[in-house]
């Protein structure tokens, strides 16, 4: 059969042309085309030796070929169809780069890959379909292609459910890095599964032609390759009939296989093995047909303890045999038995005692994703588990992320597979070492039927038996932990990312209880809230409140009342704990003793549950650094408690497109963002990060979820993968020495009154205080929640920044804290509660009088003997108020109180737009306190965050520098404590760290940079 081959000496062309010998080998198999004349309509395999360029006119006939099923084979370093050609002028016209049709193959972008990367190719052993080719390939500039095989959802409507199982792709020959791991995938195929493809073979010759090619058999290979096209997609897939078999059980394989194309012969040979001894095997014809065939096979042994391997490999007519691998575990007591344990030190987590800085993924299955406890794989969880404890990943992140229903579909009767295939997993960890966290629920927990996922009885019975079947199969394993639920929402599944009402009678009870126990009269409620008393005579009376109450411009054309809703984000903070009390105490009181924690996202846009309003009711929290690019230290510090670990447990870079489509950022972009977002939290004092995910995933409906991970869907892995290597090697060189850290003598207020109000500045504030103390000034921190401070604490100087509105425990603790010893630092109003009611009691100290007023777009301010000006623009304008002080004006004022003292500035400086006024206010109150820094820098870099943590029973210290900076920049600083002086260069966007002795001698640095002391 002969098939279309594209060439025009007059089109554009990148790379080395054919010459007239090599047009003559493929007229012998190809018709050849130029750009001229009509496409045939009947073409069944289309090579463009064009790759990117094809012509404009052309279009619609290639589309609906395309859509038809045609196979399609691209040359070219750059996405195929990417830039469209028509004659002007006489002359070729290439149109700029373009997404909007190589969208039809299914690839959403293409990213540059160069060759620096790559250290040495190879063919893909288990389709060999190029074996003995290799010399016809380069090692040069290619391209990631970013593929998204489905846009529909396997449970429409749920946030997180995968979507049909589409297309795959398959690496035919890879480029190898230093590490050993594929990098780049230099030949690829598409086969398409489903749609108006289905049955189609794209492959992608991801590199320019080359003399190379020529001059070794490109002609053939053209013809080889075209031919694997046209045969058209082959699926096969061996499936044990569970994913773990307990002892004398014997176990099952199923087969599933089909050829879409149309029927084809095919051979299949099949093995087991164990512990390196073949068990059984056999060979057998098979026939494929377009419609899916099935087989069931009952192997004839008992199962032992012990990891089982199947191998298959499918020989289908005119192809290399393909190779398949699965497995299935034999349950093994023992090696749960004598598996490790996680436990929480007050700032690391610990393994089997000794600290353990996380330097995690998250991990569900490298081809079907979501789909793993459903379709579990566990020979490829092991060999993946095997490639990230390679890495220096030393621990994984897993759970159920959708298709709740799947797993226990009957309240009370979880499904047999899922739970074995989740036993499976757990032994998978347990054979590399490897703590698992395995997260039950994401989002909201599902509800069953049940109206109300947080406060329905039924409902919550429902999840404790849900969660019980899994207690019961991890059998208190000590590498495991658990994950109540995934970035969490209170209370209405259909607003996500927020803190919205249900409407349901069991959320109106809850609510109008906590109003009583918060209020205590109606008359004080329809006080605060600002309403009459016919509006709301009695507690029963008081509604939950309307979308419009929680709208926050100060703008708005109808009138907002935002008291109501004040109230129900602090009520959905009591909901959240209330159900994270009820699971755990429920996992306790099944005797199991393992670590418990919740997941959530960057809350604080959405006022959603905080990390720190959590704590004490988990072993440990968490937070997901991920849109917040300018504030990736506060989603750190502004997470941790004092004395127990947080753990930055989803980190990565979200995808971001240009305005012409195509992605924004470069793979090493991503790599130093992530690096970045690394050492950031350790910076932070977070007990490492977790990376999302080892492999993008391509079988979702969500652009960004096709972007991010560790891995492209050919296995390659990113740039982003190295982070993980260069931070596992240095962690573990570091390990020894870490354990709890010296607490730090700064805090930070963090305002959740002034965050829960409808006039919500918290945001900016956090961003803004994170930046100066910890960029600029390098003075490390530790958060506070207003709703936690106490007279109990033991800090030098206390910061409230620009709260506006204080609860009246919060200004006691201030109070008391100031008597004992400590400078409080506090800017703006202070002298209304959470109601915006103003407390007279706090006047006489700093101010005797409770004016508030309007801060204007510039605002002086004496300091020290220097003038600064503060700037409020833009909508600030309409909600930032300044307090009035003794005398009008702005001021700055220091007074006595016990062994203490109060330090206020009447404007709300981290509400303005100049730093460097804010930092010299920082800079005089600290030095009013006596503070000093361990770090004192040699110059002023904003963009440079530089922290030391030291380790109390070590004395060792890690510093960490994380550059935000746009070009390399030189780092020096002397460490006070012991004196020594440290230079270093940091690369543009990079971060450095090193770990020195109690003496400051460096031990370790971070990909070995170079550390002069």
């Amino acid at each position: 059969m002969k098939y279309t081959l594209i060439y025009d000496p007059t089109a554009p062309f990148d790379g080395v042309r054919p010459s007239e010998a090599d047009l003559a080998r493929l007229s012998e198999q190809f018709n050849l085309m130029s750009f001229t004349g009509p496409l045939p309509a009947e073409t069944t395999v289309l090579v463009n030796l064009h790759g990117k360029y094809f012509p404009k006119e052309w279009w619609k006939e290639l589309s609906d070929g395309l859509k038809r099923g045609m196979g399609y084979l691209s040359f070219s370093a750059e996405a195929p169809l990417s830039r469209p050609v028509y004659r002007s002028g006489g002359e070729w016209y290439a149109e700029r780069p373009q997404t909007a049709y190589h969208k039809r193959l299914m690839i959403q972008n293409s990213i540059p890959i160069e060759r620096a990367r790559q250290e040495q190719l190879r063919c893909n052993a288990d389709f060999p379909v190029l074996a003995g080719s290799l010399q016809a390939f380069e090692l040069t500039d290619t391209q990631g292609l970013i593929v998204q095989f489905t846009s529909a959802d396997d449970h429409p409507g749920a946030c997180g459910s995968s979507g049909p199982i589409d297309g795959d792709i398959v690496p035919l020959i890879q480029a190898v890095g230093a590490n050993g791991a594929p990098v780049a995938a230099c030949v690829e195929m598409i086969e398409c599964f489903r749609g108006p493809m289905a049955g189609a073979r794209h492959i992608l010759i991801n590199q320019n032609p080359s003399e190379a090619f020529w001059s070794h058999g490109g002609a053939e290979i053209l013809g080889r390759l075209a031919d694997l096209s046209a045969a058209g997609a082959v699926r096969f897939y061996p499936q044990p009939g569970y994913a773990l078999y307990y002892p004398q059980e014997a176990p099952t394989l199923k087969l599933a296989y089909e050829s879409l194309r149309g029927a084809r012969d095919a051979r299949l040979s099949l093995a087991v093995q164990k512990d390196g001894r073949t068990l059984w095997a056999q060979e057998q014809a098979l026939r494929l047909e377009p419609e899916i065939g099935y087989e069931q096979l009952v192997l004839p042994f008992a199962v032992e303890a012990g990891f089982y391997r199947v191998e298959a490999a499918l020989t289908v007519e005119g192809e290399p045999a393909r190779r398949y691998r699965q497995g299935f575990w034999g349950y093994d007591a023992g090696l749960l038995a004598s598996a490790g344990t996680v436990s929480c030190g007050r700032d690391y987590f610990l393994k089997d005692g000794k600290a353990l800085p996380v330097v995690g993924m998250t991990y569900m299955q490298s081809d079907l994703h979501r789909k793993f406890l459903f379709l579990p794989n566990p020979c490829r969880w092991d060999e993946d588990f095997a490639e990230m404890k390679r890495a220096g990943i030393n621990m994984v992140r897993t759970g159920v992320w959708t298709a709740y229903r799947q797993v226990m579909f009957i309240d009370g009767h979880p499904d047999e597979g899922v739970m074995r295939a989740f036993q499976a997993m757990v032994h998978t960890a347990c054979r590399h070492d490897m703590p698992l966290v395995f997260c039950f629920f994401a989002f909201t927990p599902e509800q069953w039927e049940g109206v109300n996922c947080y406060l329905d009885p039924d409902s919550l019975r429902a999840q404790k038996r849900y969660i019980a079947a899994f207690l019961d199969r991890a059998e208190n394993c000590g590498l495991v932990s658990w994950d109540l639920i995934n970035e969490p929402s209170v209370c209405n599944p259909q607003r996500l990312w927020s803190s919205r009402p249900n409407g349901d009678a069991f959320e109106l009870a809850a609510w109008r209880a906590y109003l009583r126990r918060v209020h205590g009269t109606a008359e004080r409620l329809q006080e605060r809230w600002n309403v009459s008393a016919d509006a709301c005579p009695d507690f029963e009376s008081a509604p939950l409140p309307e979308e419009g109450c929680f709208n926050d411009d100060p703008t708005y054309a109808q009138a907002v009342n935002g008291f109501p809703a004040f109230d129900y984000h602090l009520f959905t903070m009591q909901v959240m704990n209330g159900w994270i009390r009820e699971m755990s105490d429920f996992i306790r009181q099944k005797g199991n003793t393992q670590l418990v924690t919740v997941g959530q996202d960057e809350s604080l846009p959405g006022k959603k549950p905080h990390p720190l309003l959590f704590s004490c009711c988990t072993d440990y929290v968490c937070n997901h650094s991920w849109w917040l690019m300018d504030g990736i230290y506060q989603d750190g510090v502004f997470a941790k408690p004092a004395g127990q670990p947080a753990l930055i447990q989803e980190t990565g870079i979200m995808y971001v497109a240009n305005a012409d489509g195509r992605a924004r950022r470069s793979f090493h972009e991503t790599r130093n963002i992530l690096e970045r977002k690394y050492g950031l939290a350790f910076g932070a004092g977070c007990a490492g990060a977790v990376h999302w995910l080892w492999n993008t995933n391509c079988q979702m409906d969500n652009l960004n979820e096709a972007h991010i991970g560790a891995l492209l869907a050919d296995g390659s892995q990113k740039a982003e993968a190295d982070v993980s290597y260069d931070y596992g090697r240095f962690m573990r060189a570091c390990a020894p020495y870490m354990g709890d850290l010296r607490p730090e003598r700064v805090a930070v207020v963090l305002p959740f009154s002034n965050l829960f109000s409808v006039r919500n500045c918290a945001e900016q504030i956090l961003v803004t205080v994170s930046r100066v103390l910890g960029y600029e000034l390098k003075v490390p921190f530790q958060a506070v929640s207003e709703y936690e401070l106490s007279a109990g604490m033991d800090y030098d100087v206390v910061i409230v920044p620009s709260p506006r509105i204080l609860t009246d425990s919060c200004f006691a603790a201030l109070s008391a804290l100031a008597e004992k010893g400590a400078a409080i630092v506090l800017t703006g109003a202070y002298c209304q509660d959470e109601y915006f009611t103003t407390k007279t009691e706090r006047l006489g100290r700093l101010s005797s009088t409770a004016e508030i007023l309007p801060a204007q777009r510039e605002e002086k301010l004496e300091l020290d003997g220097a003038v600064y000006f503060a700037s409020y623009s833009g909508d600030s304008l309409a909600f930032v108020d300044k307090a009035a002080p003794d005398g009008g004006g702005n001021a700055v004022v220091r007074v006595p109180s016990g062994k203490g003292q109060w330090i206020w500035c009447s404007l709300p400086l981290e509400l303005n737009g100049n730093h460097t006024l804010l930092r010299a206010f920082y800079s005089y109150a600290l030095g009013c306190a006596g503070y000093v820094s361990d770090i004192e820098p040699e110059a002023f870099e904003p963009g440079v965050l530089l922290r030391k943590l030291k380790f109390s029973a070590t004395g060792a210290s890690l510093f960490v520098a994380v550059s935000e900076n746009g070009v390399d920049t030189d780092i020096g600083f002397t460490d006070r404590e012991t004196g020594r002086a440290y230079r270093f260069a940091v690369e543009a966007g990079r971060a450095a760290l090193f770990l020195c002795d109690a003496g400051g001698a460096v031990l370790h640095a971070y990909r070995d940079l170079n550390i002069e002391s």
